[in-house]
């Protein structure tokens, strides 16, 4: 196995290692966003279920405590404008989910210029390897499989590389945009409920000076 990778880091050249980069970049990025909406639509679905319990009890107090004091989420501003009694205009609360909402976004856009361009990378190397395998012709003056099989070694696994390399990407930014789109409708949701049974509710109103 070791043999075989190393093979192909000295037959693939540097547009493979290019490859490779750009791989683990869009991996890493892709990883770090799934953990981050994916810790993000948990803690924001609990921390709406007990403030919604708290709201259908009456209890606005316990409901702005629970918001505080829960797991960080995105959402956690958004539902303590919500929750106080003062004035909300709609054009507030639908720039702070705009806000939110980009936020969950923030960095697909690597992930989907790798899928988009490493189909080309792979096509450059598929090139290189050609011009290669025709250098060697020309340097060796004479044809023949073992001339030219290193400049055809690395336009095959280029090529190869750069296909799997934006199938992967592609499937990965998909992914993400997919489960972005859901944490978007789960946090215009649990707005709305926690809007209404916010609104539904008595405001406090202050006593009177002596």
């Amino acid at each position: 196995m070791t043999e075989t990778v190393k093979a192909m880091f000295e037959q693939g050249g540097s547009t493979f290692v290019i490859l490779l980069l750009m791989s683990v970049v869009a991996l890493t990025v892709g990883i770090e966003r799934w953990a981050a909406i994916f810790v993000a639509r948990r803690r924001m679905v609990e921390s709406t279920e007990r403030i919604i319990g708290h709201l259908r009890e009456r209890n606005r107090t316990m409901a702005l405590a629970v918001n505080s004091t829960v797991a960080h989420h995105p959402g956690a501003k958004l539902f303590e404008l919500l929750l106080s009694e003062q004035a909300v205009s709609a054009g507030e609360i639908r720039r702070m989910q705009a806000r939110i909402i980009r936020g969950t976004k923030t960095r697909l856009w690597v992930v989907g210029s790798v899928g988009a361009t490493a189909p080309f990378v792979g096509l450059f190397g598929t090139v290189v390897g050609i011009m290669r395998s025709f250098r060697d012709i020309s340097s060796s003056g004479a044809g023949g499989f073992s001339v030219v099989s290193g400049g055809i070694s690395e336009a095959l696994i280029t090529t190869a590389a750069g296909i799997a390399v934006g199938v992967l990407a592609m499937i990965l930014f998909n992914y993400l945009g997919v489960q972005a789109s859901a944490f978007s409708a789960e946090l215009k949701e649990s707005a709305e409920e926690i809007a209404e049974k916010s609104m539904a509710l008595p405001t406090q109103s202050l006593p009177a000076a002596g």
